[in-house]
């Protein structure tokens, strides 16, 4: 069976620490019965390919690394609005397992599947980067200069919290929590 969130659940932030590189940040809504598990939604790929969309639904906490904080961001609730945009064609996410003892009916990894709940459609909604390096032409020859805006898995997260906290599904005071939040 797979989970979906419930009215009311903890959301929290993963901040996965790298002392080279940006912190990975995912959202994270641990199940009733089993707070080691649970949904994590995030971007996945890099500043020069882009990001895309991914949803764990038997994630365990700690199963990419042991050095992680979880930073909670408020009650995620049912809140307002956007069941206009529920009703339109439902956009697809890549399906990914933390770990092989999933549930049979579930999709294999890759896999695309549809959002199983708001949690899911507003994060879907929110839009992946795009590559934001500077790229090299077809021909060979340098692209215009432009001073590059790298944009990141963060920036993602940070979008999609005020997203949720626009529509009322989580305390104003989330936005505070992920613009403080761990950077490395």
């Amino acid at each position: 069976m797979v989970y979906s969130v419930c009215q009311m659940a903890p959301l929290s932030l993963i901040v996965d620490h790298s002392p080279l590189f940006p912190a990975h940040w995912s959202l994270f809504v641990a199940h009733p019965s089993c707070p080691e598990i649970g949904k994590r939604v995030h971007v996945e790929g890099s500043v020069y390919a882009g990001f895309t969309h991914a949803v764990q639904r038997r994630y365990k906490l700690g199963s990419v690394g042991k050095n992680f904080s979880l930073l909670e961001l408020g009650e995620l609730t049912g809140g307002k609005g956007g069941e206009e945009q529920e009703e339109e064609e439902e956009a697809l996410v890549k399906h990914i397992h933390a770990n092989a003892d999933v549930d049979a009916d579930a999709a294999e990894y890759g896999e695309e599947v549809k959002p199983i709940d708001r949690l899911e459609k507003v994060a879907i909604g929110v839009v992946a980067l795009g590559g934001s390096l500077n790229h090299v032409n077809e021909d060979g020859t340098q692209a215009p200069a432009r001073r590059g805006q790298m944009k990141n898995c963060q920036d993602w997260i940070i979008d999609v919290v005020a997203e949720l906290v626009r529509r009322d599904m989580l305390p104003a005071a989330a936005n505070e929590v992920v613009q403080n939040a761990p950077k490395n």
